[in-house]
């Protein structure tokens, strides 16, 4: 199991000082600047700290793809129930994004030990900068055929449900790997879409459909000002004489 810890120790201004742990040969301090929140910087700086560790510095010399043998030790209750959706500090939501998506069904546990932090304050020392576009409540991937797209839960869980045969372990590696096929190509979107999308958001002329000749999978996606982003996933209807 690869195992890290966080705990945050400082805290001057919009800085949030946050100790680290995954043992004896890896361990450090991160100085994480906050853009101009008022409240609960610890909590966030921690969720800063982590993802950081994980996908940028690749603590464990690997990008994860999936939560599968991982384990965080953290130490704000908070966070566990922000990945839960149990918490009410929804301003929060897009610090905790990669743990309610890449890193779904990661174990969370919050710890009271803070022996090893002063070994921590004794290894490399990093300094990081969030800014106010850095947040998004939604993960994004840099694909072939779309460009960044950035991927809602809830397009992840219809995925999910409408995925064929067994249940998936991993379901954004799965769609992720599908959304990389760089033969994806604009199809024709159904009129029922349409028209739900219409009735929901009170337009319809941003919506796009994404495809693959081979599958029957379809990727519905909204552009608005540049941005493009996954909402949901459905399969096409069987072919007549099929």
């Amino acid at each position: 199991m690869m195992q890290i810890e966080t705990r945050a120790i400082d805290h001057s201004g919009q800085t949030v000082t946050v100790a680290w742990w995954t043992g004896y040969s890896r361990h450090g301090v991160l100085n994480v600047t906050l853009p101009d929140i008022s409240q609960d910087l610890e909590i966030a700086a921690e969720l800063v700290a982590l993802r950081h560790l994980l996908f940028e510095e690749q603590v464990f010399d690997r990008v994860p793809s999936s939560s599968k043998g991982y384990a965080l030790k953290v130490s704000k209750g908070a966070i566990k129930k922000l990945v839960q959706g149990k918490s009410s500090k929804k301003h929060l939501l897009p610090y905790a994004a990669f743990l309610r998506q890449k890193m779904e069904g990661v174990i969370i546990d919050v710890s009271r030990n803070s022996e090893w932090v002063e070994m921590a304050c004794e290894g490399s020392r990093r300094d990081i900068t969030v800014s106010i576009d850095d947040l998004d409540i939604h993960e994004y991937l840099d694909t072939p055929a779309l460009g960044r797209i950035y991927i809602t839960r809830h397009a992840v869980k219809r995925y999910e449900e409408r995925h064929p045969g067994e249940e998936m372990s991993n379901p954004w590696r799965s769609l992720t790997t599908r959304l990389m096929n760089p033969n994806l190509g604009g199809v024709e979107i159904p009129r029922k879409a349409l028209l739900h999308k219409a009735m929901r958001h009170g337009r319809a002329d941003n919506v796009e459909a994404w495809g693959h000749p081979d599958s029957r999978f379809v990727y519905l996606v909204v552009a608005d000002h540049g941005r493009k982003t996954l909402v949901t996933v459905f399969r096409k209807a069987p072919s007549k004489g099929k």
